[in-house]
């Protein structure tokens, strides 16, 4: 299995940010001053990617720079998918509900610049980490979402 598969196969796909998680995640951006282009209710309202206004932009910290929303990726606040797997996922196994309760989790997201340098997909290429597919060894974990 690649990588890609491998990750479809232990969490599932990464919600879409015109999602419930997805518009949570820019409702709080916008609350912190790191998007402007958009008002609350339009981030409410998005159902489509051609819903985002195109002159919508959100400081991307690790470029340091505004970037559009409509090319921002969702991506993961302080660990990386993969890592969050490895440290604690695999425990409750693929696609568990602890671990889609952690995906659709707002807090664990950010829009960042997608393609190009210093951009999610860039990032995510460097993390050398790879997705643990054996059975876990060690005590069952508790959940943090309430599925024990």
């Amino acid at each position: 299995m690649d990588l890609s598969r491998n990750r479809l196969a232990t969490v599932g796909k990464t919600t879409l940010k015109v999602s419930p998680t997805g518009r949570a995640v820019t409702q709080r951006m916008l609350s912190a001053k790191e998007l402007h282009g958009m008002t609350s209710d339009q981030i409410s309202g998005l159902r489509r990617i051609s819903d985002i206004p195109r002159s919508a932009q959100f400081w991307d910290a690790p470029t340091k720079s505004w970037q559009p929303v409509r090319s921002a990726h969702m991506g993961h606040v302080g660990e990386d998918l993969v890592d969050y797997w490895n440290r604690r996922g695999k425990f409750f196994g693929q696609k568990s509900p602890e671990v889609r309760s952690w995906m659709r989790d707002s807090n664990n997201y950010r829009l960042e610049k997608g393609a190009g340098k210093g951009g999610n997909c860039s990032r995510g290429a460097q993390n050398r980490s790879r997705y643990y597919m054996t059975d876990p060894i060690g005590p069952r974990q508790k959940s943090n979402y309430g599925h024990d």
